[in-house]
This record gives C-alpha cells, sequence and structure tokens, in this order.
C-alpha cells in the first residue's frame, strides 16, 4: 500500500485526475497488484479466496463518486472540493503554469453539481464547497446552502487556508511562490496546503462579508456575486472574459508594530520543550558572528504590553513562506521603506486578517493573523494547546483585562486595498 500510494505516478499534478475519477484503477508495484474501485481496495498479498474475502483496505486514492449518497449517513459531494484541494496542492508540476490547468476536469466537475462550486483561481465561490465541519454536523451543510448566493463569504472564508505544516520539510529559504498567480490563493504558492473547520457556525450564519471586486483586463471592475459565480461556468478563460487575478477589497486595516524576540515557553509542563509561536510560521535565523552556520531562532510577533514590558498579550503570525524571515518580509511599504517594523492586516473574516505587504500599489499576501492573542509573562505564554485553561488561576492580572482581541488593542482604519 505504501509503495502504491507513494509511486512516482502518485505525486504529479496531471496524474491526480486520473485516480479520483476512474471507477476501477488496478495498480501495478515492483512485488504485488492492487485493485481499487468505489467501494473497496484489495492487496494481492492478502488475498487467498477472492469470492470469500471480507477484508477491505483503506483506498489508496481518494474517489470522486458520481451520486451523492444519503445526507444523513454522510456529506455531500461538494464537500471534498477542499480536500481534492488539499491532496492535489501537495503534487508536483514541471511547469508552474500548469497549476490550475491540471484541475479542470475537477473544477468542471463541481461546477455543474446542484448546488453548483464555482471557483476562481482556485478558491471556491460556494459555502457549499467549503470544509466547514465535521461529519457529525450536518445541519452546518443545509446553512451553508440556504447561503449559496453569498459568494463574497465563501471566498474570503477559503482565503484562510495555510500552508499544510505537518510532515513539511522547511528550508531555511521558505515556499517558492507561481509567478502570474495571486498570492492570496493556494495556487501561487508552491506548498500544500489546508484548511481548519470553520470554528463556529454563527459565523456561516451571519458570514463576513465586504465589498469586493475583480479588476477586469479593460480597467474596469467587475463585483464578487452570484453573476461572476456563473459567468466562470461558459468554460472560457479568465483573459477571454476580461478577468484579471487583481482583487479589489474595502475592508477595516491594522498598521501594527512587531518586534522580534526569543521564542516563548507554554506554561504546561508536558511542552516546555516546545516554542511558541512555532518554528515554521514566524521565524528569523540569527546567525553567530564567530561560528558561521550556527545561530539561534527567534521570533516575529505584535506584543501588546500591559503595565510592563514583561507581561501582556502577544499574536502570532502565521507566515505563509515559511523559512527564515526578516523584518523587510513583513514591513507594510517595500517602496520607501518606511516604518520597516510596521505590518498591515487586513480583516478578512471575523476572526482571522491576511497580513499583506504592498509595493507599487499592490497588497501581497504575507500570512495570517488570528485575531485572539495570549497572554505572556516572564517569556512564558498561557497555553495549553488543548484550549481548557482559566487565564487568571495562572496569572491573576489578566482579570483586569477586559479582550483579548487585537482589534480591542490597536486603532484600524478602513481602506480599500488592491490585492494581487
Amino acid at each position: 500500500m505504501y509503495r502504491a500510494g507513494h509511486s512516482k505516478w502518485s505525486t504529479r499534478g496531471w496524474t491526480y485526475q486520473e485516480a479520483v475519477f476512474s471507477r476501477r484503477c488496478v495498480i501495478f508495484t515492483d512485488d504485488q497488484v492492487f485493485f481499487q474501485c468505489g467501494c473497496m481496495t484489495y492487496a494481492e498479498e492478502i488475498i487467498q479466496d477472492f469470492a470469500n474475502c471480507e477484508g477491505v483496505l483503506s483506498p489508496i486514492f481518494e474517489r470522486i463518486s458520481y451520486e451523492d449518497s444519503d445526507i444523513g449517513i454522510y456529506l455531500p459531494r461538494s464537500w471534498k472540493f477542499m480536500t481534492n484541494l488539499e491532496a492535489y496542492s501537495k503534487r508536483e508540476l514541471t511547469y508552474d503554469s500548469d497549476a490550475l490547468r491540471a484541475m479542470e476536469g475537477i473544477f468542471s466537475f463541481y461546477a455543474q453539481l446542484v448546488p453548483s462550486v464555482e471557483q476562481y483561481w482556485g478558491l471556491p465561490l460556494r459555502w457549499v464547497g467549503c470544509q466547514l465541519s465535521n461529519l457529525e454536523e450536518k445541519n452546518v451543510y443545509y446553512v451553508a446552502k440556504s447561503k449559496h448566493n453569498d459568494v463574497v463569504g465563501a471566498v474570503l472564508w477559503a482565503m484562510l487556508w495555510e500552508p499544510a505544516w505537518s510532515g513539511v520539510n522547511i528550508s531555511k529559504t521558505g515556499f517558492a511562490r507561481r509567478d502570474g498567480f495571486p498570492t492570496w490563493s493556494w495556487s501561487g504558492w508552491k506548498v500544500g496546503v489546508r484548511w481548519n473547520f470553520l470554528e463556529n457556525v454563527k459565523y456561516l450564519e451571519k458570514s463576513f462579508t465586504a465589498p469586493l471586486f475583480v479588476e477586469t483586463t479593460a480597467g474596469g471592475l467587475v463585483e464578487v456575486k452570484d453573476a461572476l459565480a456563473r459567468s466562470l461556468n461558459s468554460g472560457k478563460s479568465y483573459a477571454t472574459l476580461g478577468l484579471t487575478h487583481m482583487l479589489r477589497i474595502t475592508t477595516v486595516a491594522f498598521d501594527l508594530p512587531f518586534i522580534e524576540r526569543t521564542p516563548f515557553r507554554p506554561t504546561t509542563s508536558w511542552a516546555k520543550s516546545h516554542s511558541f509561536p512555532t518554528r515554521c510560521k514566524s521565524q528569523h535565523w540569527v546567525n553567530k558572528e564567530d561560528h558561521p552556520g550556527e545561530g539561534k531562532w527567534t521570533h516575529f510577533v505584535v506584543q501588546k504590553n500591559i503595565e510592563t514590558s514583561e507581561r501582556g498579550l502577544v499574536w502570532s503570525l502565521d507566515l505563509t513562506r515559511g523559512g527564515a524571515a526578516t523584518s523587510s518580509d513583513l514591513a507594510l511599504d517595500t517602496d520607501n521603506n518606511a516604518n520597516p517594523m510596521t505590518l498591515r492586516c487586513i480583516v478578512i473574516s471575523y476572526d482571522y486578517g491576511m497580513i499583506v505587504q504592498c509595493s507599487s500599489g499592490i497588497s501581497k499576501r504575507v500570512g495570517l493573523l488570528r485575531f485572539e492573542g495570549e497572554f505572556f509573562e516572564n517569556g512564558r505564554i498561557s497555553t495549553d494547546e488543548y484550549g481548557h485553561r482559566d487565564d487568571s488561576v495562572v496569572w491573576p492580572w489578566t482579570d483586569s483585562v477586559q479582550s483579548k482581541d487585537l482589534r480591542d488593542h490597536f486603532p484600524g482604519i478602513e481602506r480599500t486595498v488592491r490585492l494581487g
């Protein structure tokens, strides 16, 4: 099973559609044969009597079903959209320009479902195409279905993708970009991605929205709404439709001071060897001057001191690029190098903002920032990774802090941002 699932064929982008659309697959490896169809997977080495064999292995490749199952047991096919994106994003392409072309069959399949799931530069434009909950919350699907025309809410939530850090070997140079693709989409980065589940159903019922437009090749604007989504079903390319990957969004923006500091340590005893934030997300490698190649990791964070510099609130920066960052990778204005230790965060959901960097009037994604902060004191962070804690028990002074939301501690201003 391992050899079949990790063969060269299994790592190539253009072969992904072959695997998920095939009703039956016969896979030949160096030592045995595997068979997979819609209801079972068999390995040659474990079959003694095929007619009486009851053992079924886990699927080697995720398939796309040709019909919806009972909604009382399984979620509909549309909710596999992001699962397909996550799996495909981990595959390799020879040419960056094929990042979306190699998924056109899958995109067409989802666009023809009822209700449909259209996409723009790889992000779903419908809530029913978003990975919102686990299988035990089927009522969420019906809420998503009722909000079919909330195209802005769906695509903004879909922008909350992040690199699939687990099992990824991140070099100091970080993940590479794909030229010609937007930074706000996973398709603009050479990295496997993931989406977390929607944390609160009320965020779906009253989804976050903001004026959002697509810039056209003629210099005009097209509003992101149901009509735009339906026009993408024509099969015509973005260029033929006169659409670009440039978005124009009007939302609250925060220009935030950030600092570089040594990693925090959790207050929990079981994880004292771990740092916060995690090393891969917002780090800087500092070389030792007298020992080239040796050094230490530091972190970039937004920090709000309370009464003293040794305690307060801290917000982690989840940098999309990974690898070793410098302050110039975060500074909001790369043209003038003004305020080199200030970053810009634009609000795109109720609990997250997108960190952007501006150059020549175009803002590009740098990372994400969660608005709920964490308390710290003397280099320790108040967290146990499970969310079961009372901060006031750890540090009584936290009782006087009314909110951990970043927006309650820093001023924001509404801006129109060109997002590319």
